[in-house]
């Protein structure tokens, strides 16, 4: 798509408004890893063929630094964190991500540069891994949650995972075929808390009891039945029939 635009507009642009694209998007994407987006990410990056100049280098710096920004962000603490939803992480992500190109890394001209770096504040740790309470290793679970909204069909996720931003949920359930099932009501306090403590002091590492299943058992050994046992007398023996029966 940006070598078609290139016909109608300077590649400047054309690249300026690609890389306020894909960082936008790596915003909404942020810790997913989404490869699609990834790939968005390295075609902006790849179509910067100006020849060499003062005013290519200038730009380039920009744009580069808005496209590696937004890698950073859709690999996020190795897909593991995510950007908060409150008032102050939004506030933090607006000054953060500021649509102005510097031209070097000493530009302060039109925007302080350290202000870029004030989205790490507003980053939260959401990748749940359930564990066995015994053993403490990572299993396999499956998590149905309900997110808040006009639409509230469950998400069905697969643990270990990384879940929506906190103050969305409302309930989270997951499940295992030999565990325990585990039920987070969000509107409860306890259950907020537990999770929240969960992410921020064990990194997502949330116990699940194992459930032991007693089976009954029938025989201690396979059983043996005896002829004796059966019939109470041995069988008549007639072998009168056989006279009657035709020769050749």
């Amino acid at each position: 798509m940006i070598p078609k635009l290139r016909h109608y507009t300077k590649q400047t642009l054309t690249n300026s408004c690609a890389a306020i694209v894909v960082y936008s998007l790596s915003l909404v994407m942020a810790g997913s890893g989404d490869l699609e987006t990834l790939r968005c990410i390295r075609q902006v990056r790849n179509h910067l063929t100006d020849p060499p100049s003062v005013e290519s280098d200038s730009f380039i710096y920009g744009v580069q630094t808005f496209c590696n920004t937004a890698l950073g962000f859709l690999f996020l603490g190795n897909a593991r964190y995510g950007f908060s939803q409150s008032t102050e992480a939004t506030a933090m992500l607006l000054i953060s991500s500021y649509p102005i190109f510097s031209q070097s890394i000493c530009d302060q001209k039109h925007y302080f540069q350290p202000l870029r770096f004030l989205w790490s504040i507003a980053t939260e740790y959401r990748h749940l891994t359930p564990v066995d309470d015994s053993s403490y290793e990572a299993i396999r679970m499956q998590a149905k949650i309900t997110v808040a909204g006009e639409n509230e069909k469950p998400l069905i996720l697969q643990l270990p995972s990384v879940l929506p931003p906190l103050s969305s949920i409302k309930k989270i359930v997951f499940y295992a075929r030999d565990y325990k099932e585990v039920e987070l009501d969000m509107s409860n306090a306890e259950d907020k808390a537990e999770l929240e403590k969960v992410l921020k002091e064990y990194f997502g590492r949330f116990p699940v009891k194992k459930v032991v299943k007693q089976y009954s058992k029938v025989f201690d050994s396979p059983p043996v039945f005896k002829l004796s046992d059966t019939f109470d007398c041995a069988p008549i023996r007639n072998d009168s029939f056989l006279l009657n029966l035709p020769l050749g």
